[in-house]
């Protein structure tokens, strides 16, 4: 049963993640802009992470270095990425953005191989030729548009930002704090940092974004919390890393569904194979951390049988 509910919650997670950016960008038509997406996408589901941590009786003490880390987390994670994802939405269609932003499993993998010392296997040689190769069809450098160039890139710059914030939560120690107070955390900093940014570039516009532009701000702001956020913590703990990984290429999927069926985004055949080829890395990436995970198993096992015989 609980396999089912893990499934189900990081299904759920996918497809809200991949319907945000289409949501996100039909906005941008109301009068807001990147910079106002990434703020108030932060600063509108405060009230109701604190309203949950007031019913769950959580602590929001942090230390000084606790303090420190979260904020180097938020800003150079978190921020960067929102801004970087979100400003590459006018440049490029959100499917193709979506897809790029999608190679931080792969930067995740590669980093550890040169920071943490951990084997660079076959399969994840596999995937980050995959990954490159999917990037190098997305940006068709022979197109010659300059908006293209910058959509990349700015989706290329996405991924990495996000890929330092999942290895920085993971050799932080920042895991060791309940998940709902981490995003409490990262919401706040982020509302402050990126409305300081909004401001001094002159991205700050409240008052133009009309009245249906806010409210469907709003429901991306608890979606992504909720549904997206907190489901795919939810999966984690029932089915594990690797199916919720596997499950999670669901979300660039919807999104050029979407893209497509409703706003006739152009999304030719070389794009779609530079797509398959992006989520094929994240594919080939969860079957060797499933294979990793397996040999660690067997040599604790094996270590035990040791320890038996000894005695």
């Amino acid at each position: 049963m609980n396999k089912v509910k893990g499934v189900l919650f990081a299904v759920i997670s996918a497809i809200a993640f991949g319907v945000s950016p289409i949501l996100i960008s039909m906005t941008y038509s109301m009068g807001n802009n990147f910079m106002m997406m990434a703020f108030t996408r932060n600063l509108l589901v405060i009230p109701f992470l604190l309203l949950y941590v007031g019913y769950r009786r959580l602590s929001l003490k942090l230390n000084k270095k606790q303090f420190f880390q979260m904020c180097l987390l938020t800003i150079v994670g978190i921020c960067t990425s929102l801004m970087a994802l979100y400003a590459s939405y006018t440049f490029i269609p959100v499917a193709l953005s979506s897809s790029i932003h999608f190679i931080y499993p792969t930067i995740v993998a590669v980093a550890s191989v040169f920071l943490f010392k951990e084997k660079l296997s076959f399969l994840r040689k596999v995937a980050l030729v995959c990954s490159l190769s999917g990037i190098m069809l997305m940006a068709n450098f022979k197109d010659g548009s300059a908006d293209l160039l910058k959509g990349v890139v700015l989706a290329i710059i996405s991924g990495s930002a996000y890929s330092f914030y999942i290895l920085y939560m993971a050799k932080s120690g920042l895991l060791r704090l309940p998940t709902i107070v981490v995003t409490f955390y990262t919401c706040i900093i982020s509302s402050v940092f990126l409305g300081l940014v909004a401001v001094f570039s002159g991205k700050f516009t409240p008052f133009e974004m009309s009245l249906e532009g806010w409210l469907i701000t709003l429901f991306i702001s608890i979606m992504i919390t909720i549904l997206g956020t907190m489901f795919t913590q939810l999966a984690v703990r029932n089915v594990g890393t690797t199916i919720t990984s596997v499950l999670s290429t669901l979300e660039p999927i919807t999104t050029i569904i979407i893209g497509v069926l409703l706003y006739n985004e152009t999304v030719g055949r070389v794009k779609l194979i530079a797509s398959f080829l992006i989520l094929m890395s994240v594919f080939l990436l969860a079957l060797d951390q499933k294979n990793m995970a397996r040999k660690r198993a067997k040599n604790i096992e094996r270590y035990e049988d040791i320890i038996a015989d000894e005695f």
